[in-house]
Parts: C-alpha cells; structure tokens; sequence
C-alpha cells in the first residue's frame, strides 16, 4: 500500500504468517522475506508469528522485550531484513517491549512493526494497546515531525472544584502566616500549594482530553476495570488441561460484560435526560448553547499537523504586526490628583473580584477566576499590597502580567497550514483583576472631570444601546 500526501510518501507492506510447525521451517515466510526484501517498503508491520526476543536486525538500534524466546522465524528475520528496525522494545511509547498477544498457552510477541533506516527519524511514537475483541493487542505507529503541541511547553494550572472549596478555604488559613513578603511569585507558589492540599488537581495542558464517554464516571470505570480483569483471567485458563476453570473464567467474563453494558447504558440515558432537562431549564444564550453542543459531533481538532515552533511564530508575528509609524512624540500631561494616586482599597478590589466571569480560561500563571472569588480576608489583603506596591512603582510589575499564551484552534481545510488555525489568547487573570481595578478608577476619574466627549458612545458604562445611535 502506497501513502501519499503533500509531506509525506511512504509504502506499507501488511504481513500475516500462518503459525509455523515444530521443527520446520516453512517456505511461506522465506519468500515472504524475499519479497519484502525486493518491494524494499518504508513500513512492515503484521502478525508474522516470527519470536525475535530482544534481538536486533540493527545493531544501533537497541531494543528491549518481555518475550525472551526465539523461534525459527525470529532467526531468519533478523538476518534477512538487516535494512529495517524493529519498532517493538526500540520507539517511545514501548520501551519495555510489552506482549502482543495472550492466549491460555500464555504470552509472547508475535506481532511485529518494521520501519526502514531511512525513516527511523520520521517515527514519533510506537504503542502497543489492548484489544479486547481479539488475542492480539492493537499495534499503533505514529509518524511525522514532532508537532507544536507535543513541543509546546505545559504550564501548571489550577482545576477548580466547588466540592474543595472548605478545604481551600481551610488550607489557606493554615498556611496565610507564611505569606511575609508581597512578590507576585510567593503569593502564586501559596495558591498552588493551598490548592494542592486541598486535593485540586495543579497540572495540565492545553490540549484536548479523551477520557471516554460524556456519561463515564468512577463508578462505570470500575466496572470497565472489572470486566477486563476477567477477560484477562479468562485468557490465562488453559480448556485442555481443566475445562471446568475455563467454563467458570468465561461465565464470569460475560457477566461481568453485561453489567458494564447495561451499566453504561443506564449512564447514558440518564446523561442525555439531564442534558434535556438543562436546555429546557436554560435562562439565557450562553447556557442553551453551551447545553445544545452536547448532542453535537465533536469537531476539535486535537492535533496540529507537522507545523514547528518556528513556523507558528513566524506566522503569529505577521499576524499581530502593526502597521502604525512608530516615529512619532508623545506627549504625557502631568497630572497630580488624589483620587487617582490614592492607594487602592478593599472596596475596588472586592468589586473588581465580583465582576470576574467564571469558567474562563487561565493565563500563563494557571491561576483561575474562581480562586480570586474564594480567597480569605488574609489573602486579599496581600493581594491588594501587591496591587499597591506596584501602582505606587509601575518598574515592579511582574513580567509574566505581560505575557500572552497563544492556543491556535483548528478551523477547516490543510492541517498543517498555520492559516488554517484561529488564535485564542489567553492572558493572566491576575492582569485581568489589576486592569478592571485601575480601569474603574480612570473611569469615574474621566466621568467627575468631563474627559470624554458626549459623542463618543463606545466603552461609556450606563449608556442604553439605542443613544449610540445618536451619538
């Protein structure tokens, strides 16, 4: 089979080996041999029922396995295809070199996955998974230069659940001595801390998640694990030498089969009458579309195709590039007044807090809207020193209040063009809540002193939406 696209050209060759009979070697598999030998394809991959233990047909390339035996096809096949590596105990992802298959004779690696010389460099990982429908595990090859999402860097971030909030709130009464200093980075270091003991998870990513169905939870897991370990067990019992084990493992593994299918099911259907139920009961756009995109098919693009670091960012950069003339004076008009060098207070703090919006995204920091809403008196009174110190000395502010992650989501046409993509910026909360406090404060400054026209009808709070049209 011929694979073809515009990065890529590679030949595959699907191999299946009839397993071989004790004491002889079956010509079948030697001119299979000769014919992958002629054809010379970048991948072979197949069950080949050839035992190569932790053998090597490259000695550059060391690999490891489970299976320590070798067989007659095993042999012939490392001396024969010297021009390919074997990916089984040699690729990220199968390192140990797990069993590709299990029966009741027990395990072994029969399943092999061969990629020429020439394009080791173009694999980026190799996985043998699980299949529970057959003997044989799933072999998955992935290839292709290592994208921006497996390079992107991945930030801490902090994963908001009401059901920690007393413990939260707990943890940072405990550990609110602690916080002498008001640097930025100090104060970030005790959320997160606050946040772990309380049992939060603090790491993730932007990427997308595969956890299963919308309707899994603990309870359906379990028995999911359930169900498998019996399809284990079952595998393990030999018919030959006691046939009533072997009844007993079988009856067991389609009991516990049916109880997660029925199980699931039953998830399912109650998911989907809550979701029903959610949009009947919505009170506003955001709550009846947010409701309404559960019943649609997923369309989130979760890889970003052979795209660099370096390509992103020369892309973004023509993107965001201003077109103003940058030679020009400015002038700032120096202006002493106290409402606007008086130190920030609790009262703008607490209002700018309440007019955060949940469920948004996190910055750079990680660091969500929800943690600002729930902090102790203690903890926002350091917030607002912090606030203070670097109002009364705009040098101190922090460099990461300035920085912008960028997470390209995937629109439609070429994967791999960088034009396809829409750039979401994610900024820190924290800037965020420093911004409305000083925004709120120029505003009802420019309000007492007439700085802004009459005419001008846009970013003038308590104006009716029908007047912009008079202005």
């Amino acid at each position: 089979m011929q694979l073809k696209s515009a990065k890529c050209n590679f030949s595959v060759c699907f191999v299946y080996v009839p397993p071989p009979k004790p004491g002889i070697l079956d010509n079948a598999f030697s001119d299979v041999l000769k014919f992958i030998s002629k054809q010379n394809p970048d991948i072979v991959i197949g069950d080949m029922n050839a035992r190569v233990g932790s053998g090597c047909t490259n000695f550059l390339h060391k690999r490891s396995s489970l299976d320590k035996c070798t067989n007659q096809l095993g042999k012939k096949l490392l001396t024969t295809l010297c021009n390919m590596t074997i990916c089984n105990g040699f690729a990220r992802g199968d390192k140990p070199g797990n069993f590709t298959f299990t029966n009741a004779n027990g395990s072994s690696v029969v399943d092999l996955c061969l990629i020429h010389n020439d394009s080791v460099n173009n694999m980026t990982k190799f996985t043998v998974d699980d299949c529970h429908l057959s003997n044989h595990c799933k072999l998955n090859l992935q290839l292709g230069q290592v994208n921006a999402t497996q390079s992107m860097k991945v930030c801490d971030k902090i994963k908001w659940a009401d059901v920690y909030k007393l413990k939260f709130l707990e943890q940072l009464r405990k550990i609110g001595k602690e916080l002498e200093q008001t640097t930025y980075n100090d104060y970030c270091s005790l959320i997160y801390k606050a946040a772990r003991a309380a049992g939060m998870k603090t790491t993730g990513s932007y990427c997308f998640n595969n956890q299963g169905p919308s309707w899994s939870d603990n309870e359906l897991l379990q028995y999911k694990r359930s169900y498998r370990r019996q399809v284990t067990l079952f595998r393990k019992c030999n018919p030959s030498t006691n046939i009533s084990e072997f009844f007993e493992a079988k009856k067991l593994m389609l009991q516990a089969k049916a109880l997660y299918l029925e199980l699931s099911r039953e998830k399912k259907i109650a998911y989907f009458d809550k979701v029903q139920n959610k949009i009947c009961a919505t009170k506003n756009a955001k709550e009846f579309w947010s409701a309404l995109n559960t019943f649609r098919k997923s369309s989130k693009h979760t890889e970003h195709g052979d795209i660099s670091l370096n390509q992103w960012e020369e892309h973004f950069a023509n993107v965001f590039k201003t077109h103003c003339d940058q030679n020009y004076d400015t002038v700032f008009e120096q202006i002493s007044c106290d409402m606007l060098d008086r130190e920030f207070d609790m009262f703008e703090l607490n209002l700018a807090i309440k007019k955060l919006g949940m469920k948004k995204a996190a910055g750079s920091d990680g660091i969500c809207n929800e943690v600002w809403k729930n902090l102790n008196l203690s903890f926002k009174q350091k917030l607002l020193n912090l606030f203070n110190s670097i109002y009364s000395d705009p040098s101190s502010m922090p460099k990461a209040w300035g920085e912008i992650t960028i997470v390209p989501i995937f629109k439609k046409g070429d994967a791999n063009e960088p034009s396809n993509y829409r750039p979401i910026s994610l900024i820190n909360t924290i800037t965020k809540l420093f911004t409305t406090v000083l925004v709120k404060r120029l505003d009802k400054w420019c309000q007492q002193n007439n700085k802004i026209t009459e005419f001008q009808a846009g970013f003038k709070s308590e104006l009716a939406e029908w007047t912009r049209l008079l202005c």
